[in-house]
């Protein structure tokens, strides 16, 4: 299973020894993966859905995004107003609360 880090304001994904894969984006704030897929958090707020291997697959918050995390097929996102969003490993919106 992958592990993500953040440092610098980049992503980086490492493989399950620790070798450096891929370092993902730019003023990154937050990032978790599952064996499904990557979520990176930016400081504009942006959530970023990508692939495994960090290729993008879509944005699925364009802004007021604080945090993510990634447990099995699901994503939540933790949003500025204090709401969360529950996600598929899709990224289609399942349920706010």
């Amino acid at each position: 299973m992958p592990v993500v880090t953040v440092k610098n304001g980049r992503a980086e994904l490492r493989n399950d020894r620790g070798t450096l894969v891929r370092t993902i984006g730019t003023n990154v704030i937050d990032a978790d993966v599952s064996d499904e897929c990557l979520v990176i958090v930016t400081a504009k707020g942006t959530a970023e859905l990508r692939s495994a291997t960090g290729t993008p697959i879509r944005v699925l918050v364009p802004r007021d995004c604080v945090g993510c995390s990634v447990s099995g097929g699901n994503i939540v996102l933790r949003m500025a107003n204090g709401r969360s969003q529950l996600r598929s490993s899709k990224g289609t919106l399942m349920r706010t609360f």
